[in-house]
């Protein structure tokens, strides 16, 4: 299957730009991609340029770690789109 006819209950991946929130172990996820297949080190780098200089993302001078995401974050953006499927 392409992935130009692949949705969001496809994402077997995804990166999340997240900033850790006071002393817990706890972050706050500031931005997520989903993708079809394993980022590549190039998928990281620009995804990581694009939120630094792209003001659309409201990230330019904020702090925050890019991550491979979770698979809880990934099921749970899964699960959160699919109520928004008409």
């Amino acid at each position: 299957m392409s992935s130009e006819h692949k949705t969001v209950k496809d994402i077997t991946h995804g990166l999340a730009a997240v900033r850790k929130v006071g002393d817990l172990n706890e972050v706050e996820v500031l931005h997520f991609c989903g993708y079809f297949e394993k980022p590549s080190v190039a998928d990281y780098e620009s995804l990581l340029q694009e939120l630094t200089e792209n003001p659309e993302f409201g990230l330019i001078n904020s702090k925050f770690e890019l991550i491979e995401a979770p698979q809880e974050l990934i099921d749970q953006i899964k699960k959160d789109h699919e109520g928004n499927i008409s």
